[in-house]
């Protein structure tokens, strides 16, 4: 039986003939160092970011606007009575929050403030302002939010229930949407909470 001069080469199960590698048999290419998926994921964290950067102002400042009115309707609630029998007091509650409204980011000239109180058993306290939106890629656009605090009871002596409503409407001159509109562009936003009672 005649035997072979060298036994035949198998790499990786793979039969080479002599003079050849595996490399000869398996190339790979090298990875693009930037290509369209990394483009279009850093193209997407960027505008991300920078829409983040242009509306977190805006929704921080109707958060801190819920917790100025918040606070205003507990320094009536809290001492009621002596608020509706001096009408001046009143008048500083409303200068006060004002103030801490504007502080707080709401600087529409033209923004609407009122505490009204219905009767003796309930009052409301809210806002009504413009945010504007200004985005590098296209024209400022206008945001409406309606701010307001109802605070009522059964009766003098008894506890206060107060609910918060945060209405997002519709620019001057768009088309009147109300809570039945919600999927048609109008943002509700009601909160439910009860107040200790006062004389």
């Amino acid at each position: 039986m005649r035997r072979l001069s060298s036994p035949p080469a198998w790499t990786l199960g793979v039969y080479l003939r002599p003079g050849r590698s595996v490399n000869d048999f398996v190339s790979y290419k090298k990875p693009r160092k930037f290509n369209i998926v990394v483009v279009a994921l850093l193209l997407g964290l960027v505008l991300g970011a920078y829409l983040v950067y242009v509306f977190i102002p805006v929704v921080i400042c109707k958060s801190e606007a819920v917790r100025v009115i918040d606070e205003t309707s507990s320094d009536f609630t809290g001492q009621s009575g002596y608020m509706m029998a001096n009408p001046d007091q009143l008048k500083r509650l409303r200068n006060k929050m004002i103030s801490e409204l504007q502080l707080v980011g709401v600087d529409d000239p033209n923004a609407e403030y009122w505490i009204e109180v219905d009767d003796d058993n309930q009052a409301r306290f809210g806002v009504l302002y413009s945010a504007w939106i200004e985005l590098a890629f296209m024209e400022p656009f206008e945001r409406v939010y309606e701010i307001e605090m109802t605070c009522s009871r059964s009766g003098r002596g008894a506890a206060w229930t107060c609910s918060t409503q945060v209405l997002k409407l519709p620019p001057e001159g768009g088309a009147n949407l109300d809570e039945s509109e919600q999927g048609g562009g109008t943002e509700v936003d009601i909160n439910v909470r009860n107040k200790p009672a006062s004389g």
